[in-house]
């Protein structure tokens, strides 16, 4: 969201903008989350609230894809109007399931190897096809979501809501350390939230 503003999809680096922009950025994040004083301990919490209360409290959410399908899974197709699931046109996708943050730091070898052998059991088919009954995209498997016969698979029961089998992901440049901690501070300052 903070790209979109801040660059307007244009390509291109977002710290120069930030610097020059970030009290428009924070104002602008304090209109998005205008009429909220109480909010959620989680996103999926805030995800679910949206579906009790339907449009009357809510434009839409931003939210991760696979807390969207228990939720799109209680309602028939005539409940709450036009629930719709948009995926922008771009987006910040997370590949992996978790990161080695010291990747060479002899002292935690233990740590490292046990990390490495989940991961590798991660990336196992079996277990990545598992992820598609959890609504979670599988980062390692060589065929389309379609083409899996399971007995779940939220992305083809949910597609009367706009999910996408293979949607176009154009991901911007990722920012750096201090770029994100400087968008954390924006957001936390003008929101009160962590």
């Amino acid at each position: 969201m903070a790209r979109q503003h801040l660059l307007a999809d244009a390509a291109g680096d977002i710290a120069p903008a930030l610097e020059r922009e970030s009290e428009v950025l924070q104002r602008w994040l304090r209109r998005c989350n205008a009429g909220r004083d109480d909010w959620f301990a989680s996103a999926f919490l805030l995800t679910d609230h949206v579906f009790d209360l339907g449009p009357k409290s809510y434009d839409g959410v931003i939210t991760y894809e696979s807390l969207v399908f228990p939720i799109l899974g209680r309602l028939k197709s005539d409940e709450l109007g036009e629930v719709r699931v948009y995926y922008p046109s771009t987006t910040l996708v997370a590949e992996h399931p978790a990161v080695l943050m010291w990747p060479d730091d002899e002292a935690r070898a233990r740590e490292l190897d046990a990390a490495r052998r989940w991961l590798q059991y991660l990336g196992r088919e079996e277990v990545q096809r598992s992820a598609i009954s959890y609504g979670l995209r599988p980062g390692q498997l060589d065929r389309p979501l379609g083409a899996f016969d399971l007995e779940k698979n939220p992305f083809l029961d949910m597609r009367r809501f706009g999910i996408e089998l293979e949607p176009t992901l154009n991901e911007p440049p990722r920012p750096d350390g201090a770029v994100l901690l400087r968008l954390l501070e924006l957001w936390r300052d003008a929101t009160g939230r962590n």
